[in-house]
């Protein structure tokens, strides 16, 4: 697996050395990150330095797409300007959501679960194509969606 993503000609991650994998196959995309060896903190991003303890003994690591609604709240109004918003707006879910075993908490938008949000409810991450750059490349970011008990969307 291509750690962290590699940039192409027509693709690239929302944000540098917070996805691993081949951005042209969207289903093998990963979170990537880094664990602390001092503290065994992991945060999403490839760091050089620890968050937590100040610490340089890091590791990368590639994180799973599951996890579970640890917080969340619902963003019922447009960001300002000078951001840009899909419209029409319609009410989206934020999540903290924790990844499968000891990934990091990660902040992201949840779809399909509206006002039916749970804590501890099981989400599984999908990377899709989010938008275009500047250069007209596609930005590929991540959005999680509902699982049910059976581990199917």
């Amino acid at each position: 697996m291509t750690y962290p993503a590699e940039t192409t000609d027509s693709r690239v991650p929302f944000r540098s050395g917070f996805l691993a994998g081949d951005l042209t196959n969207l289903a093998g995309v990963r979170f990537a990150g880094s664990r602390c060896r001092e503290c065994g903190v992991t945060l999403l991003g490839r760091r050089r330095r620890c968050e937590n303890c100040s610490s340089r003994s890091i590791v990368d690591e590639v994180f799973g797409t599951r996890g579970v609604v640890h917080s969340f709240t619902v963003q019922r109004y447009p960001p300002p300007l000078p951001f840009t918003a899909p419209q029409p707006w319609v009410p989206r879910v934020i999540a903290w959501i924790d990844l499968e075993g000891h990934g990091p908490r990660i902040l992201g938008p949840v779809s399909g679960l509206a006002e039916r949000v749970e804590i501890a409810q099981a989400v599984l991450a999908e990377f899709h194509v989010a938008w275009r750059d500047d250069h007209g490349r596609e930005v590929v970011a991540f959005v999680f969606r509902p699982v049910d008990a059976e581990g199917s969307r």
